[in-house]
């Protein structure tokens, strides 16, 4: 494939798959050059961004990850995946609040999808603000009162906090419940 680049630097096809060859043995560095260069041929491919930042994430290049992502947005606007992105490195980087800025966007940008309310009320709970968490759980189940997982969430917080009688409940509702 390398020869077959060689000998046609204009064929994508070559490239795209010359940076999957490099992905799979962890020859990351020359997967990202190679995938670097198609963009440069082929800017308006969005899946070669998201590709992009994927390997440069992998190595724990995160911000570079997120200059991509940055790139993506300049030239498409805000799109959810690129935020769902930004905080699971956020997440990974242990940023919790740069994480809850992408989920809190998220939420403006379509205040009715319920996974981002889920999104958010995780990051608290690993924040260690588990009432702020239960808050958002409830909102959650206004919203959609039989969405089992908020139920199982409450029961995991109540467990943890040796509220064995609420935690029942929740566990109970759980399984009741319809979703």
């Amino acid at each position: 494939m390398e020869k077959a680049r060689e000998l046609d630097r204009d064929n994508l096809w070559y490239a795209e798959y010359l940076a999957q060859i490099y992905a799979e043995p962890g020859r990351l560095d020359q997967s990202i050059e190679t995938l670097e260069e198609i963009i440069e041929a082929k800017p308006d491919k969005v899946e070669y961004y998201f590709n992009l930042a994927a390997l440069l994430g992998a190595q724990g290049k995160y911000e570079e990850a997120i200059k991509v992502y940055a790139a993506l947005e300049e030239k498409y606007g805000q799109m959810e995946e690129v935020a769902m992105q930004r905080q699971v490195i956020y997440r990974d980087q242990k940023k919790p609040e740069k994480a809850l800025e992408e989920v809190d966007q998220l939420i403006e940008f379509n205040p009715s999808e319920i996974r981002y309310y889920g999104m958010k009320a995780e990051i608290l709970e690993e924040m260690g603000r588990t009432e702020a968490a239960k808050l958002l759980y409830n909102k959650m189940l206004e919203m959609e009162p039989e969405y089992g997982q908020i139920y199982f969430s409450l029961f995991r917080i109540y467990e943890n906090e040796g509220k064995t009688t609420q935690a029942r409940d929740y566990l109970l509702s759980a399984f009741e419940s319809p979703g």
